[in-house]
């Protein structure tokens, strides 16, 4: 008989910079992140293990795209975990991120650092971040 930790697989989409925790999927297909089983986390884990499990299914069957909505859940420092996770992806899957923001001046410039373009919607109207 194996041990538990030895029949889970572990999802290993991680950089550095996310300090993300592992996500893992146990053999009754339950999810756990860092060791805490997902009934427990909090909604903003959930979203990031959902966001996790996204990725891992577009990577491996090679979709060219996924789309994160309700990203206003993650606070700022959250949000930009998961901007540089997909940013380190770039190459292997485009993503599309939907957030609430306060403000207009509260949305990442990606235009200027050549990692996207960031809309801003209001009043009906989508624009460019930058005008």
């Amino acid at each position: 008989m194996t041990s538990v930790a030895a029949r889970r697989e572990r999802l290993r989409i991680f950089h550095p910079k996310t300090r993300s925790a592992d996500v893992i999927i146990t053999d009754d297909l339950t999810f756990e992140a860092g060791a805490r089983p997902y009934f427990v986390l909090s909604e903003s884990e959930k979203y990031r293990v959902k966001a996790i499990m996204q990725i891992a299914t577009a990577l491996r069957d090679e979709s060219d795209l996924v789309i994160f909505d309700g990203a206003d859940i993650l606070d700022q420092k959250g949000r930009n975990g998961l901007l540089t996770l997909l940013i380190s992806l770039k190459a292997k899957v485009r993503a599309l991120v939907g957030m609430t923001l306060a403000r207009r001046e509260l949305l990442p410039d990606l235009d200027s650092k050549g990692l996207g373009t960031s809309l801003w919607m209001e009043g009906g109207r989508i624009v460019k971040a930058d005008g």
